[in-house]
């Protein structure tokens, strides 16, 4: 039997980034520039950046003013699930590899990349899950996915990601970066 080798299906694919770093929006830059030049990956659009509240339970209070940054990307690729895990873990690892200090000082990553939404897959394993858990519960992951896809259909709970913002039972504070007061005193 004689197979062809043709293009590969392109799945739509949507990624979230989250930096708690000092210097959080050049994470965030640079995670979205690296995203461009991988092989198979075509980035479609990028939502605004988002300022989220700090959880009460993490860092210091000086850390503690430095409110995370999030974002999503929507890429259209042909890798699959778990090729595409492995381009997010490796660019994750080099932008945490950059200040390995700060790191340490913080006990915290510099950025965090996660396989939002995969096409319409479902997937659980050890290492993936897809669509990833914190999208039905998070405002953080949510609100920037509504700039880009706010009809989009979650495939397991099967509603809108507009309608699962709605139905969030507290909403964190989610401010689009560069509105938000800073609470910070200038030294």
């Amino acid at each position: 039997m004689r197979r062809f080798r043709g293009n590969k299906k392109r799945v739509l694919a949507y990624i979230g980034l989250e930096s708690g770093a000092p210097d959080r929006v050049a994470y965030l830059q640079q995670a979205v520039q690296m995203l461009k030049f991988i092989n198979l990956i075509e980035l479609l659009d990028c939502s605004s950046f988002y300022e989220t509240e700090p959880e009460a339970n993490s860092g210091s209070s000086k850390e503690k003013n430095i409110w995370p940054l999030t974002a999503v990307t929507a890429i259209e690729t042909a890798l699959s699930g778990d090729e595409l895990l492995e381009v997010i873990r490796d660019i994750e690892s080099r932008l945490n590899n950059v200040d390995k200090e700060n790191v340490r000082k913080s006990k915290c990553n510099n950025i965090s990349l996660e396989l939002l939404l995969f096409g319409n897959e479902t997937l659980s394993t050890s290492y993936l899950t897809i669509p990833h858990p914190s999208l039905a519960t998070r405002a953080s992951i949510i609100v920037p996915m509504l700039e880009l896809a706010p009809d989009t259909i979650h495939p397991q709970l099967e509603k809108s990601l507009a309608q699962i913002h709605a139905d969030l039972p507290s909403l964190e504070q989610v401010l689009l970066y560069g509105t938000r007061k800073s609470e910070l005193s200038d030294d």
